[in-house]
């Protein structure tokens, strides 16, 4: 799976694909953590808040590196709970 942006090609792992997917499929690009849990996991309950969070911000970091011109505050997770 390759991402490619202004030219530039990063290739993505499995799991980044999908959460990109989903944001971009999204109405005005918004998702909640729970729409990405339910849609990567399936909607499993134990899924660690640290898991979630490093997800979305090592596709933050990849569209960062591709140099893609996106909303720096679309993928950084924090666990604020």
């Amino acid at each position: 799976r390759v991402l490619n942006c202004n030219g530039k090609k990063m290739s993505l792992s499995p799991q980044q694909c999908q959460i990109l997917k989903l944001f971009l499929d999204a109405p005005d690009y918004t998702v909640t953590d729970e729409d990405i849990i339910k849609f990567i996991w399936k909607g499993q309950s134990n899924v660690q808040i640290n898991t979630f969070c490093s997800a979305g911000n090592k596709l933050g970091k990849r569209l960062e590196q591709a140099g893609c011109d996106y909303p720096k505050s679309l993928f950084t997770f924090a666990a604020s709970y």
